[in-house]
């Protein structure tokens, strides 16, 4: 009885899946940070809210722990669209930053900081930036980001969004 109760937790995070809003290649970001770490980062995803208008992104990064509690990353992304040919979309800067000890504290903090330049300079400069929480029950981690979203320079004004 007990592994039957365990199981409706699960089955209802997977039936508000689909309630998530994330672009085809976002993801969970964690706040821990490795010393002298070396990353390929390897995205890749598919978005179809209008069949008529599919989207795939797809992108690849090097990324480096530089020290104990910085991470820093460049990715090139890419972008098809609407059944056209796939094309370069964008450069990317991602930072990491570790605000406290893994494992001290009942929560680790980190704060994220990413710069990203899109090929058409008409949209200016995305900065996205936020917190980044971690926390663990038993066998069970929850991540939480609370990401803000913002282009700067751009022709068309934005505000910060939460992204």
């Amino acid at each position: 009885m007990k592994k039957n109760l365990a199981l409706i937790p699960g089955a209802g995070i997977l039936l508000a899946c689909h309630l998530a809003f994330a672009g085809p290649a976002d993801y969970v970001y964690t706040p821990t940070v490795e010393q002298g770490e070396r990353e390929i980062d390897v995205k890749f995803g598919h978005w179809n809210t209008n069949a008529a208008q599919p989207q795939t992104d797809s992108s690849i990064g090097l990324g480096y722990g530089v020290n104990a509690w910085w991470f820093t990353e460049i990715y090139m992304k890419r972008r098809k669209a609407n059944g056209q040919l796939t094309t370069y979309d964008a450069t990317e800067w991602e930072n990491k930053f570790q605000l406290t000890e893994t494992g001290r504290f009942p929560m680790d903090i980190g704060f994220l900081l990413e710069i990203e330049r899109p090929r058409d300079h008409a949209d200016g400069w995305e900065v996205k930036y936020g917190p980044l929480f971690q926390t663990e029950f038993g066998k069970v981690q929850l991540n939480a980001n609370l990401l803000f979203e913002r282009k700067y320079h751009a022709q068309i004004s934005s505000t910060t969004e939460l992204g």
